[in-house]
């Protein structure tokens, strides 16, 4: 979205000089007019695209945010301090446009106009203005966002170690195989080559075709992630982020069915399916129980745990618990597959070495050895 600086004068005929976003320049004088300003200069400065800010950017914002409102700090002189704080060019403008739209009367709206917080965030900053918590409401943003960093993290250690030794073994054997192997072959009589060498012979000469089909699968298995969701273990590990953002939705008091309207955005569509059933179910005047109960693949510990809530009427508590936890599942699925992946890529990597030593050294050393003698 570009972003513009601007000079106009007040109502009182002083001039002002500011920051704001627009989707076009039509769109800034708009908005102007809606803030009593008279633009004087317009200037494009910026187009900040805000996918390019992370989790850890937005956790970064929200606890500096909660912190010097804990101190006392109105919520607009925060902006301005964070404003002046902040590192990087981008998040200068997204904190100075921020300012700009609450000292202008927006509100809670000022942080509607960016892509910077998703509907749920929203929502929950937009439930929190009535009650004026805003303290509360950007600390639990903030560990919301450090969650989702932190768990992003996790997954990305673990499949980036495989693909990394993956990619560093294709290297070896295509240096070994293009440039040493080809000098070899002279050198190593017909007699001494084994299964070994003509087994890495026929990989180097197929070298090209196999990295292609390597690739292409992981290709196809990246952009065709329906069928990866199949699988139970990553089915339920994506379904943990739905859970997370009911959590969060339910604690901030935003109601049940726009809770789980907002938390099913945060996983893929091909797995929105039970969450549009369970909604179905619930719209047509069906308990949460039985809803639950009617829609497969449900884990019959949140069927219980939801039946024992309806008994108590502490739905929200029960839900926040389970949510709890599906997160240690779901750390201690990474951890054991992290603790069984690394052993294992280490072996499979001692195995080749060993392959291309009995493939390379070993007949080159009985031949020099036959030589001698």
């Amino acid at each position: 979205m570009p972003f513009y600086r601007y000079w106009a004068l007040d109502v009182h005929n002083q001039t002002r000089k500011g920051e704001l976003n627009a989707d076009n320049d039509t769109h800034i004088q708009h908005k102007l007019k809606l803030y009593n300003l008279r633009p004087l200069t317009i200037k494009r400065m910026h187009i900040l695209s805000c996918e390019s800010f992370t989790d850890i950017d937005r956790f970064d914002i929200c606890l500096s945010i909660a912190e010097l409102l804990k101190a006392g700090v109105p919520l607009a002189e925060t902006l301005k301090a964070i404003h002046h704080d902040q590192r990087t060019k981008k998040r200068r403008i997204l904190c100075k446009s921020f300012e700009e739209g609450l000292r202008y009367g927006e509100g809670m709206n000022a942080f509607k106009s960016h892509d910077f917080f998703d509907d749920v965030a929203l929502l929950s900053l937009l439930q929190t203005e009535k009650t004026g918590d805003l303290t509360h409401s950007f600390e639990t943003l903030a560990h919301y966002y450090l969650k989702r960093h932190a768990l992003r993290n996790e997954w990305l250690r673990m499949i980036r170690y495989p693909i990394f030794l993956g990619i560093m073994l294709l290297i070896l054997i295509g240096i070994l195989g293009h440039f040493i192997l080809p000098n070899l072959e002279h050198l190593i009589p017909h007699t001494s080559r084994g299964i070994a060498f003509h087994s890495f012979q026929w990989f180097t000469q197929h070298l090209h075709t196999l990295t292609v089909c390597l690739f292409s699968l992981f290709s196809l298995t990246f952009f065709w992630r329906r069928f990866l969701y199949r699988i139970p273990i990553i089915y339920r590990c994506r379904m943990g982020a739905f859970w997370d953002s009911l959590a969060f939705c339910l604690s901030h008091d935003i109601p049940l069915l726009s809770a789980i309207d907002l938390s099913k955005m945060n996983i893929p569509y091909s797995m929105r399916t039970p969450i549009n059933t369970l909604c179905h179910y619930l719209h047509n005047g069906k308990s949460l129980s039985v809803a639950f109960a009617l829609i497969p693949h449900m884990p019959n510990t949140l069927y219980s745990l939801i039946a024992l809530a309806e008994k108590t009427g502490d739905i929200i508590k029960i839900i926040i618990h389970f949510s709890e936890m599906e997160k240690t599942f779901k750390e201690n699925l990474i951890k054991k597959l992290i603790s069984w992946t690394q052993p294992l890529l280490i072996l499979i990597m001692g195995l080749v070495v060993l392959w291309i030593l009995n493939a390379t050294i070993v007949p080159l050393y009985d031949s020099l050895a036959d030589f001698t003698d």
